[in-house]
């Protein structure tokens, strides 16, 4: 049988409840020598089956993203009462995802 290849998406390492527990999938998944990498916007250990941003320009433009969507969700707030996640701008999640080439694409929400 082939070896697989696990990829699990989130937005922080460690931060959430939803951060928590692929964390936890991912840990276990390295216990049971399957090959897993956990793909996120906010990475805060220094572990190397974590990836996460890879310049200062992919963390500025993270940054700027998150404080641009807080910004609007404050002015459409008032008009709708709830926030939702935003996707104005362009990612590259895509293209790191086929780099990675995984078999299976978990994605944490």
């Amino acid at each position: 049988m082939k070896k697989k290849k696990i990829l699990l998406l989130n937005y922080s390492e460690l931060k959430g409840g939803a951060a928590l527990a692929c964390n936890r999938l991912h840990q276990g998944l390295l216990k049971k020598k399957i090959q897993s990498i956990l793909l996120v916007n906010e990475k805060t250990t220094n572990n190397l089956s974590v990836l996460g941003p890879e310049n200062q320009k992919e963390k500025f433009f993270i940054f700027f993203k998150k404080i641009f969507a807080k910004l609007l969700n404050l002015i459409l707030k008032k008009n709708i009462g709830y926030f939702f996640s935003l996707s104005f701008f362009k990612s590259n999640i895509l293209k790191k995802i086929n780099q990675l080439n995984p078999q299976i694409v978990n994605l944490f929400w």
